[in-house]
């Protein structure tokens, strides 16, 4: 409800815009003089009694707060609501009021009793018909209190059985239907559908999680979240068939929305959507219900859907009454003609009549302005959030002192420090019979750490409240725009900053989420997201949160206030039980020293710093341990400052750690990618063009029948996601997967051949004679965050897609072909694409890339772009090879779609061969799920996984360095099958594609398990003839000389060589191994390692280049020659960065030497007609060789001519 998204909006301010796109007849509000219906719409009442309120104590004031409730006024705004819907009734405007749920605080059995009766009362008075529907907190709430001894405690709540009797003369005694849920069952049993005489019918639907057979603890209770079980949804459709047969106009009436309001509200507060609701929602639109009143969200707004057959449902939502801008909706319908009209408005709830709160204070009208509005945020946003912080502080430490302190808090909630200890430790450290660290010295200290928290924050929130307040403050009044905010004026407000402030932007974006129509065109919210989307604010506000929170709260507030007791480490641990290292040797020190305790503490800070291997560590630690009035901040700084004099850790205190971390893994790209982020937010919330523009408040919305249904990739109509691949033969093959909406289950493909016209398809999965296809599609679920932050992302929010597979085979080899993907049925097909097989000859042209991994499409378009100009500069390049981290997170959906749908215009064109990342092992299966490739033998998945395949001359092996260990490198089987797969290769050329780098000048150069694999390539990579390893990981270009165990091959010959108008230096038949490392071809540029330090491990690279854009290395093949070149790009061009070439002496072979041992004979013969005839393959060399005829195919003409030339019949080169 309210109060979670309240929270939401004050700690993270985070969502996505979104605009649902559908045609349909609209026009601004008109009054309709001749409707059919009028109905009154009070949503989300909340209804307290007033003896519940007991004397409105300081402990119910701050109840209220937390709850962003105005329950003292609660009683007088719903009188004058009913005031302002009886006055309309009174010339017929309004015949119905409608209720969606949330009629009760927390279900009070009272509550619900009481407001039926002021409910019944109404009827009577005014004639105008209640219909209601519970909500999330009537029902099963366990939540249900009472303050009428002005004091918090439990109070009766509501079953569901006693709701419908309780609101039996409130709708349910004009049901024509009631759903009965199945036996044992009781979820949605208090839906029923109602027949109006004015030929409309309202469905009444439960989404409520109040029962076992709803709830995830399996128990009746209630949960925030909508669920329709199936059959619900049933009886649902079963309604809305009737309403069809009778000629009926059918409104729905629920809690939850069936249309998303924003992104925030379907992937943050992810219990405000009812679940599964696009099924849902697309189903009920295709049946005949296109409105629907709904509440739930607190706030106004009015958004649209359109189903895959072109079908409109209008999800109509209101705020709740006692939350600011305390409005309801009046709503008329007419329909006539196959249309429906619906006219929107709303309206003050003091219209007619003003509020009186519970102490009998009157307020001027309008409520909204004159109270309401400085009730919720009471002049500022830092005292809205202090509003809603200071409650839920003072609970939550009062919790914790019920427990008696932090420390057992953090164990009732299931952090166990002492459990910990004992798990870890055992019975501690010893030496011979004296305990040296122990769990329970250790729980002393971290006792007496608990105690010192207790006593400064926990038993005095005041203090704590207001050192949170001096940090919000600062927040609320950094700068983001040179605007003043103008927005909040009528309410009475106006800046007291000569600039638009960070609080002034939040209390904009809120207003326009809660009160609707959001003001696009306002220049300050504008300018705002501008300035978010440029990325310097961004970085201001990183700058400022690093202030308030490392160094103003943690360092200047907390690990300063709190001091370092030694004693404590031994405390109530008699010498004799446990004892303690450090005090015994102290003792023995002072008396072998003759008393002279600095003697001593030189000793025994000497016996510390040995046995922590050296560090020197030992003096500073025991000063610092052993000073009067030491504090936490002091003894971290006192051992970073060691370790950094040490070489252990570069820093020396907890900024300069931070700085350093911070300098090499927050690029200038992560603080754009945040303020894309928060510009999306700011958006979401002070934007909505869903419907229309300002299409909340007072509008009309006219159903006219089916509309053209929204296509595109990103709402997965349109195949999404496409990612074309090898199979196991890349003459032949061909494999492509793609993802669509749970609805779109066509796995169709038209294939026909090249042409520069204007391509023909015929509408139907068609493919060249010879060429099969084997196609398969099923559901998957695929998540993204809620948050994303990049590599960290919160609230994860799953989709359910279908997955497609097709995976074609007898393609002619050196061909292309022009093909598309989709669902042929629906006629939703992809953009066009080529596929290109190799010929089978000795010349390849490939790009090479790594690294890709960003957060948002504005990034992604980086990659897109150097794509572009590499296959513009490499028209003939055949294939792209990745290294790997091609996302920030291998399980984030957005992510995939960013990188591949944003690059298709490439990608759709080529084949993309990966290897899998860290970053996509962060996920879960990201290879499998996100392409489909060949795999060299059975193996776990999960992280990623090893791969071979063929491209003419050239052997590629794609490793997964996800499987790793700290001294052996490579694992067993990876290593088994990468030597047998290596030597089983004819192929002249080979190249190796990993991940984490082996040479490198990046940050991960040095680590346990890089320095491993370094140490196993070194004479591995050489003995196995690969000629070129390519890596990523660290974002840096580097590129060595050929290399031999660790060393540049001695006795290089070198040359120069022309190829394609550039000039090249050679590598004259090399024995070593050339490792590159392509930087990126994304947006993170990281900083480089000074040259001495990797000089100590490895000989200096040949090439060095400060990468700071993208980076791609195209490979050219041709014969005996190898051609490497490098570029990055430079606005709209390229700079050629580094290139060399490799020149080597291959073996000869003629014409129809198959098995290639330098004769041809019988032998020959008799293996080509094996591949013809599909007993065998032929490796690509061997395919060189096999096309005897000269037709371009390799077939059974080839091996009966090859047979007559064996046998003597024909001479080679007959005709």
């Amino acid at each position: 409800m309210s109060k979670s998204i309240q929270k939401t909006l004050v700690s993270l301010l985070c969502c996505v815009a979104i605009v649902l796109s559908c045609t349909v007849s609209i026009a601004g509000y008109s009054e309709q003089s001749e409707a059919d219906i009028g109905f009154a719409v009070i949503a989300d009442i909340h209804y307290i009694p007033d003896s519940y309120c007991g004397n409105y104590t300081e402990e119910f004031e701050e109840f209220s707060a937390r709850n962003n409730k105005q329950y003292l006024m609660m009683q007088g705004i719903l009188e004058s609501a009913l005031a302002s819907v009886a006055e309309s009734a009174k010339d017929g405007k309004v015949k119905y009021l409608l209720i969606p749920g949330d009629l009760t605080k927390n279900g009070e059995y009272d509550a619900n009793t009481e407001l039926a009766a002021r409910l019944e009362r109404f009827e009577q008075d005014t004639g105008v018909q209640v219909i209601v529907t519970n909500g999330n907190h009537d029902v099963n709430n366990l939540s249900a209190s009472t303050f009428e001894n002005n004091f918090e405690e439990p109070a009766r709540y509501t079953t569901p059985e006693e709701f419908l009797e309780i609101y039996k003369n409130l709708g349910y005694d004009l049901a024509t239907a009631v759903y009965s849920p199945p036996e044992g069952k009781k979820a949605g049993m208090l839906s029923y559908s109602v027949c109006l005489p004015e030929g409309y019918r309202i469905v009444v639907m439960d989404g409520g999680k109040y029962s076992a057979d709803a709830t995830k603890s399996g128990e009746d209770s209630h949960e925030t979240a909508g669920n329709y079980s199936d059959n619900l949804k049933k009886w649902i459709l079963e309604q809305l068939s009737e309403a069809e047969e009778a000629g009926e106009t059918v409104i729905g009436l629920t809690h939850w929305s069936l249309v998303p309001h924003c992104e925030f509200q379907k992937q943050i507060v992810q219990g405000f959507v009812l679940d599964n609701y696009l099924p849902v929602a697309e189903a009920f639109a295709d049946a005949g219900m296109h409105y629907v009143f709904t509440g739930h969200s607190h706030s106004n707004d009015i958004s649209s859907l359109v189903s895959d057959n072109g079908e409109t449902i209008y999800d109509c939502q209101t705020n709740s009454l006692i939350e600011f801008p305390n409005y309801y909706r009046e709503v008329s319908f007419k329909s006539e003609n196959e249309e429906i009209k619906g006219d929107f408005k709303l309206l003050d709830v003091d219209r007619v009549l003003p509020v009186t709160d519970g102490r009998g204070v009157t307020y001027e009208q309008p409520y909204r302005v004159t109270k309401s509005f400085d009730y919720t945020y009471e002049g500022s946003i830092t005292n809205y959030v202090m509003k809603l912080l200071t409650p839920m502080i003072k609970v939550l430490f009062g919790e914790i002192l019920d427990e008696g302190g932090i420390i057992e808090y953090l164990a009732l909630k299931g952090i166990d420090i002492e459990g910990t200890l004992r798990k870890y430790m055992g019975s501690g450290i010893t030496a011979g019979s004296y305990n040296l660290i122990t769990p329970d010295n250790f729980m002393a200290f971290v006792n007496d750490l608990g105690s010192q928290i207790d006593k400064k924050y926990i038993e005095d929130p005041e203090y704590t409240l207001s050192v949170l307040k001096g940090i919000i403050v600062q927040l609320v009044n950094l700068k983001v725009s040179e605007l003043k905010c103008e927005k909040l004026i009528e309410y009475g407000y106006e800046s007291e900053n000569e600039y638009g402030s960070f609080g002034d932007a939040a209390i904009s974006a809120m207003l326009g989420m809660w009160m609707g129509d959001e003001d696009t065109d306002d220049a300050f919210m504008s300018d705002v997201i501008n300035n978010f989307r440029d990325g310097e604010l961004a970085k201001d506000v990183f700058d400022l949160l690093y202030e308030l929170l490392i160094n103003q709260l943690v360092q200047d507030e907390i690990l300063s206030g709190l001091y370092v007791n030694v004693d404590t480490f031994y405390e109530n641990t008699p010498y004799e039980i446990s004892g303690t290292y450090l005090q015994f040797a102290f003792d023995l020190a002072t008396t072998l020293f003759g008393g002279n305790k600095q003697a001593a503490r030189n000793f025994v800070s000497g016996l510390i710093d040995s046995y922590v291997k050296g560090t020197g560590i030992g003096k500073p630690v025991y000063e610092a341990m052993t000073l009067e009035e030491t504090t936490y901040l002091t003894l971290i700084n006192t051992v970073l400052a060691a370790l950094d004099a040490t070489g252990v850790l570069e820093g020396g205190d907890i900024n300069s750690v931070i700085d350093i971390l911070l300098e090499e893994y927050i690029t200038a790209s992560q603080y754009d990618a945040w303020g894309e982020t928060l510009a999306d937010v700011v958006s979401d919330l002070s934007s909505d063009f869903n419907p229309i523009k300002k299409g909340d408040c007072n509008v009309t919305y006219t159903y006219s029948g089916k509309v053209q249904v929204p296509l595109s990739k990103d709402n997965y109509r349109l195949p999404s996601l496409v990612a074309v691949s090898f199979g196991e033969d890349s003459r032949t093959t061909k494999n492509i997967s793609w993802y669509t909406k749970y609805s779109v289950t066509g796995c169709d493909i038209e294939i026909i051949p090249y042409s520069d016209m204007l391509p023909v398809f015929s509408g139907k999965t068609a493919v060249p004679k010879g060429v099969r296809v084997a196609a398969s599609s099923y559901r998957q679920t695929r998540e993204y965050p809620g948050v994303d932050l990049g590599i960290i992302g919160i609230l994860p929010y799953e989709m359910e897609l279908n997955r497609h597979v097709v995976k074609i085979s007898g393609l002619k080899p050196g061909q292309q072909y022009l093909y598309r993907v989709g669902d042929a049925q629906k006629g939703w097909w992809s953009g066009i694409g080529v596929i290109k097989t190799a010929e089978g000859g000795d010349k390849t042209t490939f790009i090479a890339i790594s690294d890709t991994q960003s957060q948002n499409a504005k990034q992604y378009e980086n990659t897109a772009k150097i794509l572009r100009q590499a296959f513009d500069l490499y028209k003939d390049a055949d294939f792209i090879v990745h290294a790997g981290d091609m996302v920030d997170h291998g399980d984030n959906l957005n992510q995939w779609k960013y990188l591949l749908n944003g690059s298709d215009g490439t990608l759709m064109n080529t084949s993309l061969m990966p290897v899998a990342g860290n970053h996509e092992a962060m996920g879960s299966y990201a290879l499998d799920l996100n392409f489909s490739l060949p795999q060299s033998e059975q193996q776990e998945t999960i992280g990623g996984y090893y791969y071979s395949f063929d491209y003419n001359n050239v052997h590629f092996m794609m490793l997964n360095t996800n499987e790793l260990d700290n001294i052996r490198g490579l694992t067993g089987n990876q290593l088994t099958w990468l030597k047998n797969d290596a030597m089983s290769s004819d192929a002249p050329w080979k190249v190796v594609v990993l991940h984490k780098a082996v040479y490198s000048n990046g940050s991960h150069y040095d680590d346990k398990e890089i320095t491993a694999l370094r140490k196993q390539f070194a004479s591995l990579m050489p003995q196995l003839g690969i000629d070129i390893v390519l890596q990523g990981h660290d974002h840096v270009y580097l590129r060595t000389a050929p290399m031999i165990g660790n060393k540049v091959q001695e006795g290089l010959n070198t040359g120069y060589l022309n190829y394609g108008g550039l000039d090249y230096s050679s590598y004259e038949e090399p024995e070593g191994t050339i490792y590159a490392i392509t930087a990126t071809a994304g947006v993170k540029y990281y900083s480089v390692k000074e040259n001495s330090l990797t000089d100590e491990l490895f000989p200096r690279a040949q090439s060095i280049v400060n990468a700071q854009a993208p980076i791609f290395a195209a490979i050219r093949t041709d014969g005996d020659k190898l051609y490497y070149d490098a570029y990055m790009q430079n606005g709209e061009g390229l700079d050629r960065i580094d290139s060399f070439a490799v020149s080597k002496v291959l073996p000869r072979y003629n014409l129809g030497d198959i098995n290639l041992d330098g004769k041809i004979n019988i032998n020959d013969a008799r293996l080509l007609l094996r591949h013809a005839v599909g007993l065998e393959g032929l490796s690509n060399l061997q395919f060189m060789y096999a096309d005897i005829n000269g037709d371009g195919r390799v077939n059974i003409d080839d091996a009966r001519k090859l047979l007559r030339v064996a046998v003597g019949l024909e001479v080679k080169g007959d005709n």
